[in-house]
């Protein structure tokens, strides 16, 4: 039993160190965050040898950081991306701009990577995760040993859901438990540009309803009647 429990740390310590490798240090100041999320919730370690706190950031399994806490970035001093040796922080927003290597292009739109040196250029609730930007929108039926991050949708029993608090899914802590999830309904209105769209939204055009098959942000590429997204309703 020793030996599987000293197995089972070793394993999570080579996960945590490679997860870290390529990661982004932020020098934290801990005074107004709570325990239970230093201990808990994010990857945040006292180092001797800096004399700080280090947030570690990153959108893996271990402590993934993730929208609701992005308040924290308040209280960081400085950054270090180990990957670009810069301080861009593969925090992103919507921007109207060229695109470059480090950033992202989807639905139509440049995602800018933020650095740490222009955050207070920004407000926190503008900044988006890469997984986010990818596939927040997607539906998906809710499977068990999954990490699911806030505002991605699962499906259970028909119904869709949306994530209020990131967490590994297991039988205790799936849909309908309302301490991780909320229901999200589908809509039926007008379809209208730049609205983010989820499987079942009915919108209408001309008078024919269309039914929404895959997640995406209306643009004009991409209305009524594109198949790529829509069937009749």
């Amino acid at each position: 039993m020793k030996a599987l429990i000293s197995l089972l740390f070793l394993l999570t310590s080579l996960t945590i160190n490679a997860q870290r490798s390529t990661g982004i240090e932020l020098e934290v100041i801990i005074d107004s965050i709570s325990e239970n999320i230093i201990d808990t919730i994010l990857d945040i370690e006292y180092s001797s040898k800096e004399g700080y706190y280090i947030l570690w950031v990153h959108e893996k399994e271990y402590k993934p950081f993730t929208e609701e806490y992005f308040d924290i970035l308040n209280n960081t001093e400085s950054c270090f991306n180990r990957s670009t040796e810069t301080d861009h922080l593969n925090l992103y927003i919507e921007y109207d701009d060229t695109l470059t290597d480090i950033d992202i292009y989807e639905n139509g739109y440049v995602y800018k990577n933020m650095k740490f040196s222009s955050l207070d250029t920004v407000n926190n609730d503008k900044l988006k995760t890469k997984k986010k930007i990818s596939t927040y929108l997607d539906v998906t039926d809710w499977i068990l040993d999954e990490y699911v991050i806030f505002d991605e949708i699962r499906t259970e029993t028909g119904i869709n859901y949306s994530c209020i608090k990131a967490h590994k899914t297991k039988e205790t802590n799936k849909p309908p438990d309302s301490k991780y999830w909320t229901i999200k309904t589908t809509t039926t209105k007008d379809w209208v540009l730049d609205e983010d769209l989820i499987v079942g939204d009915i919108r209408i055009v001309l008078s024919i309803s269309y039914k929404c098959i895959k997640a995406h942000k209306a643009k004009e590429d991409n209305k009524p009647p594109d198949t790529k997204y829509w069937e009749l309703y």
